[in-house]
């Protein structure tokens, strides 16, 4: 696997070979970081976290019910996006009392 520092570059073909009907455009290559080494980055800084806060990083059988954890953190994830989606909708909204979109408008 390439690091971020050894980027490979398909060519053109190569790359048109890995499209299938119905598929999203292929990403546009750019400089930026992988965001899977960001997740990396990010996985290692909760770990230091967990340790600092609670002694250990996160091990099975620790007595949580990591089924319900996880199930409320995706209700907070849900929470978050909608928090996102709502101030886009704002952000492009008429600003008169009554020309604010339906409730539930997402946008185009």
């Amino acid at each position: 696997m390439a690091r971020d520092d050894e980027r490979v570059t398909m060519q053109t073909d190569e790359r048109v070979k890995k499209q299938r009907p119905g598929d999203q455009p292929l990403p546009v290559i750019q400089d930026g970081p992988y965001i899977q080494t960001l997740v990396i980055e990010d996985i290692q800084t909760r770990l230091l976290i967990g340790i600092e806060r609670y002694g250990t990083g996160l091990q099975a059988n620790n007595g949580r019910d990591a089924l319900q954890d996880a199930y409320e953190e995706a209700l907070d994830l849900c929470c978050y996006l909608r928090q996102m989606i709502e101030e886009r909708r704002l952000e492009r909204a008429p600003r008169g009392p009554l020309d604010l979109p339906e409730p539930g408008y997402v946008g185009p």
